[in-house]
């Protein structure tokens, strides 16, 4: 391992076993040799202050950034940018971290609904809310949606009324999808559009099905 890889303290040890005096210290720092040497002795000093000062700020730093790391994870809070001021970052994580939906505010932990899937918060970033509802990418990776405000709603009791509103609806406003290529399906669970879901042909019988569920869970059946 050469010496620019070791801390000071290695460099240190390590010419210590090897017995080296202060100008051979010197001659290792500061790459002089013996007959180009003005007496500064000082300089082999100072070179090796600077390089244990590096190295705490960065050990500083990698604490820091670890730390706050785990916290971003833990409590939703955005990531932290490269050579972002600590202050900096914590006045941004406390920006307000809601939105609001149907004229209430949405926090961490509200349940919601999207068409007729029940969703929970988890946390707001810019401007998105984003919840334990995931779909898939381009790439086929699993991924959380990031919802506008206007996709979700309050999460309302479901009653017979409200199930026979619902069957009078267009397929499409059923499933939220008018206007909206298959392919870009804003009704899909896990990935799965409400056809594939139910395992039929189309999303017509899918919603035949779900009023179907969704009557058999309000008559308790």
């Amino acid at each position: 391992m050469s010496d620019e890889r070791k801390t000071p303290a290695q460099i240190l040890r390590q010419w210590a076993d090897e017995e080296y005096n202060s100008c051979e210290l010197c001659k290792k720092l500061t790459n002089i040799g013996n007959d180009d040497c003005y007496g500064d002795c000082a300089a082999w000093r100072c070179i090796l202050a600077d390089m244990a000062e590096e190295e705490v700020e960065k050990a500083r730093e990698d604490g820091v950034a670890a730390y706050f790391a785990g916290m971003s994870a833990e409590r939703g809070w955005p990531e932290r940018e490269p050579f972002e001021l600590v202050d900096e970052y914590i006045a941004r994580c406390f920006e307000p971290r809601f939105a609001v939906i149907e004229g209430r505010a949405a926090m961490p932990g509200d349940k919601l609904l999207f068409g007729g899937d029940r969703v929970t918060v988890r946390y707001v970033r810019d401007g998105h809310i984003m919840t334990d509802y995931t779909t898939t990418d381009a790439d086929g990776n699993e991924i959380v949606y990031p919802f506008e405000p206007g996709e979700l709603s309050w999460e309302r009791q479901d009653s017979m009324e409200r199930i026979r509103e619902d069957a009078r609806k267009r397929m499409t406003a059923y499933w939220g999808c008018e206007g909206v290529l298959c392919t870009d399906c804003p009704a899909k669970v896990g990935g799965k559009r409400p056809a594939d879901r139910y395992g039929v042909g189309e999303c017509m019988s899918a919603m035949k099905l779900d009023l179907v569920r969704r009557t058999k869970k309000v008559c308790g059946r």
